[in-house]
């Protein structure tokens, strides 16, 4: 019991209240309801949480709360597996990043040696010139 309470002060400090304001009777958002499995797994002792794609329907401020969740609990020591095709929030809050092509492991890279051009290069096979193409170079085609 004492775990389970522990978890759930961690999950509301850096991430609010996990209750609805009905008492329960509406829908949970989906943020409440990542709030729910995280702190599940906090009160089973996970040292491990993988996480895949959660940030897909979380407005701006919810991913904020998200990212100070999962840094309170890297400095905690748990490991975080986040995946994601988001790749400005992969930079962001990554320590390390493996990418994957047709199923293998094609390199692993530290913080400090991805960005966002080497990470889409790495996961097509070649440097890609021009990321956003301009709207004259699309109408070209």
């Amino acid at each position: 019991m004492a775990l389970r309470s522990s978890a759930r002060r961690k999950c509301s400090s850096a991430c609010g209240s996990t209750s609805t304001r009905d008492g329960g009777s509406r829908r949970r958002r989906v943020t409440d309801q990542q709030r729910v499995e995280i702190a599940k797994a906090l009160a089973l002792d996970a040292h491990v949480l993988i996480l895949d794609e959660p940030t897909a329907t979380l407005t701006e401020s919810e991913i904020e709360q998200l990212f100070k969740l999962i840094e309170e609990l890297k400095a905690d020591g748990i490991a975080i597996v986040y995946i994601s095709h988001r790749l400005e929030e992969v930079v962001r809050i990554a320590d390390c990043v493996t990418v994957m092509r047709d199923g293998k492991v094609v390199e692993t890279l530290e913080k400090g040696d991805f960005d966002e051009p080497r990470l889409v290069s790495l996961m097509v096979g070649r440097e890609i010139e021009n990321l956003y193409p301009s709207a004259t170079a699309r109408s070209a085609r």
